[in-house]
């Protein structure tokens, strides 16, 4: 049924999507206005709303993009190697929270400021996170693209969290950042495709698929 649901040609998911997109989207502005937020704050390009230059937060921002990178194609291989799937799953979800709370600034300002949680319980919890998957039988088999996403990672936190703010600082924090998201998603990148050709020996295609030649797998 999932993979009828999934085949190609379907409007089904792209519709689900669309709507969903629209009903989140529309209860957010929906909650602003109650809360006297002008709807622009959500839906104006921060840079025209703020009148701050358009590069401001570039590097930060193209980070963010390698770690939803890393979310799409974990999330996709996932829906194809069920053998992979849970694992497939906690790295789609970990990118994806990583990604949130680096671009709003969650762990810092949300979680620290306005809820009085210590930020750094956060970026420990991520560590930890990161730490269980990389002890993954799949994921030890070939670590070492992990382990220097972890490294960089880990020296980006402690640079942030040991010294005082200076631009020096905030250069080696960031720039160390950007390299360990990099790494995470050419990780997990090289790991999604792995685990997709490997198991393509395995799928069986649907009758359809057969006759049109494309790979469409069969629940």
């Amino acid at each position: 049924m999932a993979g009828r649901w999934l085949e190609e040609g379907s409007a089904r998911p792209a519709a689900v999507a669309a709507a969903a997109a629209l009903v989140a989207g529309g209860g957010l502005v929906a909650l602003a206005v109650a809360t006297d937020i002008s709807p622009e704050v959500l839906l104006r390009d921060p840079a025209q709303q703020f009148g701050f230059v358009v590069y401001a937060g570039f590097l930060s921002i193209s980070g963010i993009f390698l770690v939803i990178g890393a979310a799409a194609v974990t999330f996709l291989a996932a829906t194809l190697v069920p053998r992979r799937r849970a694992l497939l799953l906690a790295a789609a979800l970990l990118s994806g929270i990583i990604a949130y709370d680096d671009q709003f600034v969650f762990h810092d300002r949300i979680a620290g400021v306005h809820l009085g949680f210590p930020g750094w319980i956060l970026m420990a919890a991520y560590g930890l996170a990161a730490l269980a998957l990389l002890l993954h039988p799949a994921v030890r088999a070939a670590p070492g693209g992990l382990i220097l996403s972890g490294g960089l990672l880990g020296l980006s936190a402690a640079v942030d969290l040991a010294l005082p703010y200076s631009v020096p600082v905030l250069v080696a924090e960031d720039l160390l950042k950007l390299a360990g998201y990099a790494a995470w998603f050419g990780f997990w990148l090289v790991f999604a495709r792995s685990a997709i050709v490997q198991a393509a020996g395995g799928i069986e295609y649907v009758s359809d698929a057969r006759a049109t030649g494309s790979a469409v797998p069969s629940e």
